[in-house]
């Protein structure tokens, strides 16, 4: 059960892949995959079809930060209550390195005054990429990767729901439990809360 990991996204227009003639980017292959880094942005695209970003990072603020949290967990009925303290996050700079590892490739940047986060990309198979964020600092036990959306693009998935279907623009909660008794409709879920502890929230 994953506490620590929440899925953030912040809206920002994905840019054109470099063309081969921008002197400026730093190309590296890893399967059926290519990634480039321009002064300004991290992205992966299919060799197939190299003008169309798959992911990229957002071309202003930090790309990585992390910190270190404390959660205090309760559960009643299989419901449970997610309360995290957390210390100010460290920000990460923008990435400095790009190296091959194996069959994947790791990308690495610094990370506030001492350490440095690395994200380590692997091809699953021929349409899927593996991402894999780690820090130098064994106790920062947060980590967030914040990445760039197209106003056309939409999020699904992240387990069964009956409130939402686009995920876009929502903090997402990766957690399993019971899926609650009224789940945000009131009074019945204030009540089922008051009572029962049992109300759910509407990501449930």
């Amino acid at each position: 059960m994953a506490l620590d990991h929440e899925v953030q996204e912040r809206e920002a227009e994905l840019s054109p892949a470099p063309t081969k003639d921008v002197t400026t980017t730093d190309s590296t292959s890893f399967g059926c995959f290519v990634v480039h880094l321009t002064e300004t942005q991290l992205q992966i695209v299919h060799r197939d079809a190299p003008q169309r970003p798959l992911w990229a990072s957002t071309p202003s603020g930090p790309m990585v930060r992390a910190a270190v949290g404390d959660a205090r967990v309760t559960e009643t009925r299989g419901f449970f209550q997610v309360k995290d303290s957390l210390k100010p996050y460290l920000h990460g700079e923008h990435p400095d390195r790009v190296e091959r590892d194996g069959e994947g490739v790791v990308v690495s940047g610094p990370l506030g005054k001492d350490e440095r986060w690395s994200l380590e990309l692997t091809a699953i198979d021929e349409l899927q990429v593996g991402f894999k964020l780690a820090t130098t600092r064994a106790d920062l036990n947060r980590i967030q990767l914040t990445g760039a959306m197209s106003q056309t693009n939409r999020v699904f998935g992240f387990g069964e729901q009956f409130t939402h279907l686009n995920m876009k623009g929502r903090e997402v909660p990766i957690l399993s439990q019971e899926p609650g008794i009224g789940r945000g409709v009131q009074p019945l879920t204030w009540f089922l809360n008051l009572s029962f502890k049992a109300g759910g929230e509407w990501h449930n």
